[in-house]
């Protein structure tokens, strides 16, 4: 009977997992055709595969605390400054054929244990900061302890990257 009960779990999460993935499928195409809906189907099946096989592996666990999910609320006004910082640099090539610096740059960045917690903290820190469209963190750098990332204007370090280990 565990077994059954086990089973049926299981084809809960699988089946809440495909109906997410759908969903997004739906929302992000914008479009409820019958084939786009059969096509999207496929895709969040295959998604959903994908997701379990990964599961398995055990690559890593994703340890977060809830201070390093909430910096994301920080990213609205970063999308803003870095959109303000690219058309900036756009302005300036175009107007005053001024080239953009485009500058590769690092910044010291403290977690680097190779603990789960650790790697976490600098997965969040590398997304969010990438989200930003200003800086593209190209890596972290643990044996020298540098965040490495591209700007095509130079600005401080966000908060939200400080937050979770960069620049401290």
């Amino acid at each position: 009977m565990r077994d059954f009960v086990r089973v049926l779990e299981q084809l809960a999460w699988w089946t809440a997992q495909w109906a997410v993935l759908f969903a997004l499928w739906l929302l992000l195409v914008g479009n409820t055709d019958h084939g786009e809906a059969l096509v999207g189907a496929g895709a969040a099946i295959a998604g959903t595969v994908a997701m379990h096989v990964v599961e398995r592996q055990h690559l890593a666990k994703f340890l977060a605390r809830p201070d390093w999910l909430l910096q994301i609320w920080r990213l609205p006004k970063y999308v803003l400054t870095g959109t303000w910082e690219i058309l900036s640099v756009l302005t300036a090539q175009l107007v005053r054929r001024r080239p953009a610096p485009s500058l590769m740059r690092t910044a010291p960045y403290e977690v680097c244990e190779e603990d789960d917690a650790s790697a976490t903290e600098r997965a969040l820190a590398v997304a969010y900061t990438t989200m930003t469209p200003n800086f593209i963190v190209l890596g972290i750098d643990q044996a020298r302890h540098r965040m490495v990332f591209h700007q095509l204007k130079q600005s401080e370090v966000p908060t939200m990257a400080r937050r979770l280990g960069a620049g401290r």
